[in-house]
């Protein structure tokens, strides 16, 4: 029997729990805070207070250790909302 599998990602996650500041290009230049769950090579998720529209472009800032900061390009592919003060969003890096 052959099993059919719903797994969607290409690349492997690996957990990584790190203050991240999401911006929209053109909307806000403010940064707004976020969290991290977990980065692979093809994205992010990561938790933060308001929830972005899924497909938003989104300007992401990541500090992995002092001095080392990546900057990216991302889009918002899904949006998990749960109870609490936290939504959780993945976004693919462009």
């Amino acid at each position: 029997m052959v099993e059919m599998s719903t797994e969607r990602r290409v690349a492997p996650r690996y957990a990584l729990d790190v203050p991240l500041q999401v911006r929209l290009p053109g909307q806000t230049a403010e940064h707004q805070p976020a969290h991290s769950r977990d980065l692979s090579a093809s994205g992010v998720f990561f938790y933060m207070e308001s929830a972005l529209d899924t497909g938003s472009t989104i300007e992401l800032t990541l500090e992995l250790a002092p001095g080392t900061v990546l900057n990216y390009v991302c889009k918002v592919v899904r949006v998990e909302i749960a109870e609490g003060p936290r939504v959780g969003m993945a976004a693919a890096f462009q």
